[in-house]
Order: structure tokens, then C-alpha cells, then sequence
């Protein structure tokens, strides 16, 4: 999990409000011994510093709403759908398969990962080859030499 932590981030990056800060939390001395050589390592492979915080675990608080499924609110059609499975604001925002799909959306997984899935994420066809329209268009940018 560090490992995709570090790789979708810039570490080198100080936060401009404590509120948007990357933050590694831990729950245990081991966690926070692994978070801290992580840091060590991505400091040394880059030979710059790391600005990511590495601080206790003590709750956790839900984002605002206008924060939610972030690259899920640019399809609307998708958020329409997925809308009319979950129509309980918290049942939305709490579900994996509305996650996933927003994931997707926003560019991450591969197009291999989402055919073992789509058939578990509550889409209809139409939505379900839009999806995987998309997922293709994002691993061709990902491939593009001018990206």
C-alpha cells in the first residue's frame, strides 16, 4: 500500500494547508517504523526531501460532500445512474462499486481490471461500454511519449 501511496503523490511537495497535507497514519510502533523507512527511501532515490507527514492515527473524518467521488461529479450521466442504485446519500458515497467506478473515471486501474469487475458494479450496458471507452482513453494517455 505504501508503495502505491508514494507513487500517486508528489512527496516532494509541501502541503499549503494542513487540511489537503499527505499524511501516512499509523496505528503501531511497526506501522509508524515501515512508514518512516519508506520516507527514508523515497528522500534518498529521489536525494530530496519528503514534506509527506507521518503522524498517529486517531479517527477520521468524512471530506465535504462537494469533495465526494470527485471525478464521478464530471460524468454526470454515471452519477445519475449510480444515483438511482444508491439513493441514500451515505449508501453512495460509502459504496465500493460507486468507488470503483469514480476510481475508473479519474484514471486509475487498467482496462483488465475493470472487465473482472464490471459485471459487480451496478451498470447498465450503455454505461458499461462508455466505462470502457474511458479506461481505454486514460491507459492510451498513460502510454502517450508526450505525457
Amino acid at each position: 500500500m505504501l508503495d502505491v501511496f508514494w507513487h500517486n503523490h508528489n512527496p516532494a511537495t509541501k502541503s499549503w494547508s494542513r487540511q489537503y497535507a499527505s499524511i501516512i497514519f499509523y496505528r503501531n510502533d511497526q506501522q509508524k517504523r515501515i512508514a518512516e523507512e519508506s520516507r527514508a527511501q523515497i528522500e534518498s532515490e529521489r536525494n530530496s526531501r519528503v514534506f509527506t507527514d507521518i503522524g498517529p492515527y486517531t479517527g477520521f473524518t468524512r471530506a465535504e460532500d462537494y469533495h465526494q467521488k470527485h471525478a464521478l461529479q464530471r460524468y454526470p450521466e454515471f452519477m445519475n445512474e449510480l444515483r438511482s442504485v444508491y439513493p441514500s446519500y451515505h449508501d453512495f458515497v460509502d459504496s465500493t462499486a460507486v468507488t470503483h467506478v469514480n476510481g475508473y473515471l479519474g484514471g486509475d486501474g487498467t482496462i483488465e481490471d475493470l472487465e473482472n469487475e464490471i459485471d459487480s458494479l451496478g451498470l447498465s450496458p450503455a454505461r458499461q461500454t462508455d466505462l470502457r471507452a474511458i479506461v481505454r482513453m486514460h491507459s492510451r494517455s498513460l502510454t502517450c511519449p508526450t505525457r
